[in-house]
C-alpha cells in the first residue's frame, strides 16, 4: 500500500467517524426544518436514519446490498456531502471544513499511482487478510 493510499484510507476513517456527527446534524437540521411537531419529528428522526439505512445497505464494508465499484464511494461521499450542509445551518466554518475533507478524500484515489482507491472489496480482503497475519498490508 503506498503511503496515499494509507493517509486516504486513514482519513476515510476519520471522515466515517465524522458521519456520526454529520448524523446528528440531519437530525439537528430535520427538527428545525419541519413546520410542526410531526413533521419536524418525523424529518429530524427520519433523515438521519435514512442516511444510516443507506449507508448500511449500500456503502459499509459487509453491505447488505454490494453495489460494483465505484457506486458505494460515490454513494458514501454524496452522504458526508448532505451531512456537511445540514452542518452549514449551525456551524459554517465546521461546515466547510467537513466538506473541504470530503472532497479531498473523494479526489485523492484519482491521484494514486496504481489506480486503486483503497474503497473496493479487495482492497479491503487485502487489508483484513494482512491484519489476520499479525500485521497490517
Amino acid at each position: 500500500m503506498t503511503l496515499l493510499r494509507a493517509a486516504n484510507a486513514g482519513a476515510t476513517f476519520f471522515l466515517e467517524l465524522g458521519a456520526l456527527a454529520a448524523l446528528a446534524a440531519l437530525g439537528s437540521w430535520g427538527f428545525r426544518a419541519g413546520s410542526g411537531p410531526i413533521v419536524a419529528t418525523g424529518l429530524g428522526v427520519g433523515a438521519p436514519l435514512l442516511a444510516a439505512l443507506l449507508w448500511g445497505a449500500f456503502v459499509a464494508p459487509k453491505a447488505a446490498v454490494p453495489l460494483p465499484a465505484p457506486l458505494p464511494f460515490i454513494l458514501g461521499r454524496a452522504i458526508l456531502g448532505l451531512g456537511a450542509v445540514a452542518l452549514f445551518a449551525g456551524h459554517p466554518t465546521l461546515a466547510l471544513a467537513f466538506a473541504a475533507a470530503v472532497a479531498l478524500n473523494a479526489a485523492l484515489p484519482a491521484a494514486s499511482p496504481d489506480g486503486h482507491d483503497g474503497h473496493d472489496e479487495h482492497d479491503r480482503q487485502d487489508h483484513w487478510a494482512g491484519v489476520a497475519a499479525g500485521g497490517h498490508r
